[in-house]
């Protein structure tokens, strides 16, 4: 540990610049074609312990391939997770999400972690899966 006075953020930069409010640009989805929650999904799994849930979204790797045309992974999805409640939705697409609904006991939204994973179907086959872990 450094025993000095922590820096003052202004003296560790001098690139400073002002932001305009609103998202940023690279976050519009208005030029994205119509991409559909029910053409990805395949099937939802669960699976729980007493410390944690995981919910894998297994997805039509056709579609995925087509939807990382448009936008990174990290942009196509939305989660909107309070202590009770959870949805998983495509971010162009938020008034049809894959899942919603009310959650049987609190989670601690700050512990969540998702991911994109592969997953062996139940076809054998591989296929990609969106994989949300809540504590």
């Amino acid at each position: 540990f450094v025993s000095a006075k922590p820096a003052e953020p202004s003296d560790l930069s001098a690139d400073w610049v002002s932001l305009r409010r609103g998202a940023h640009p690279e976050d519009d989805i208005t030029g994205w074609s119509r991409l559909l929650a029910a053409d990805l999904l395949r099937e939802i799994s669960f699976s729980q312990t007493e410390d944690l849930v995981t919910i894998r979204l297994l997805l039509d790797e056709k579609k995925v391939k087509e939807a990382k045309k448009q936008a990174p992974m990290s942009r196509l999805w939305g989660l909107d997770l309070t202590e009770e409640t959870l949805k998983i939705f495509l971010r162009c697409d938020e008034s049809h999400p894959l899942l919603e609904g009310q959650l049987f006991g609190k989670v601690i939204p700050q512990q969540t972690d998702w991911s994109m994973t592969k997953v062996t179907c139940a076809s054998k086959e591989t296929c990609p899966a969106l994989s949300v872990q809540l504590r």
